[in-house]
Formats: C-alpha cells, structure tokens, sequence
C-alpha cells in the first residue's frame, strides 16, 4: 500500500469498505446554526452505502438530507500505537420510498440511544479515503 506524505499507510477503497463494514459506530459532523457539530451514531454499510437511522424531524435527519456532511469510522489501539480511520463526505439522501424502507428496516441497525429512529438516510460512499498508522507486527483488526 502507498504512504501520503505524513507516512500513514493510505487504504486503497476495498480495504476502506471492508474496514466500514466491521463498525457499528461512526461519527456524523454536521453544520448547525451554532457552528459545527460531531455526534456519534449507530451505521450500518449496506452495499456501498452508509445506512442511519433517526428520529423525525431532528436536526441531524435535516441536515443528512440537505447539506454536506462528514461521517467517521476509526478504531485504535494506544497501547500498541496503531489504528486505521476511514472518512466520507457528501450529501445523504432519504429513504423514502416503501421497499427502501423496508429494506432498511431489515437491516442490522440497532440503535443505542432511546426513541424510535425510523428515518433512514444514505450516505453513499462515493467520496471515500482511510489512512493506517502504526503495524508493529500486530494483526490488523
């Protein structure tokens, strides 16, 4: 794998949709009127889309649905020095239509939060990057 100029390992896009797949959690950064925001969120990659669940009428059900938005998947191991992180931008789009609702219904999204979360957005992966720092020796998780 090539190196970007920091000499982090840059991941090529299968190896940054196998490692978003492996996450349940992600971070959503999204602008409010306040300034930016990054909240945590339950995901899941369906295909090469990152599926969300939310509540109706929240802020961050509008903004996946009409801004620009950045969303986050990482993990890391500080006593070993290593970790990997993979980023997406764009615009989610709403899953309106009944059999991609119902298709989202049946996926493996469990929120962790209380109240129900049944506005489903997708974020494709269009715009897709991940970086790996540190192996050590050490199986990749």
């Amino acid at each position: 794998m090539p190196v970007d100029r920091n000499g982090l390992e840059v991941l090529d896009r299968p190896e940054c949709l196998r490692l978003l797949g492996t996450g349940t959690v992600g971070r959503l950064a999204v602008c409010s009127g306040a300034g930016p925001v990054v909240l945590p969120v339950n995901y899941v990659l369906a295909g090469e889309d990152i599926v969300i669940g939310t509540a109706e009428g929240s802020g961050i059900h509008h903004a996946l649905g009409t801004e620009r938005v950045a969303f986050e998947v990482d993990d890391v191991d500080p006593a070993y020095e290593w970790g990997w992180s993979v980023l997406v931008t764009g615009r989610g789009r709403y899953l309106d239509e009944p059999a991609e609702v119902a298709r989202a219904e049946r996926l493996p999204l469990r929120s962790w939060g209380p109240g129900e979360r049944r506005r489903f957005t997708a974020i494709a992966t269009t715009d897709l990057s991940g970086r790996r720092i540190g192996h050590h020796g050490l199986p990749q998780r």
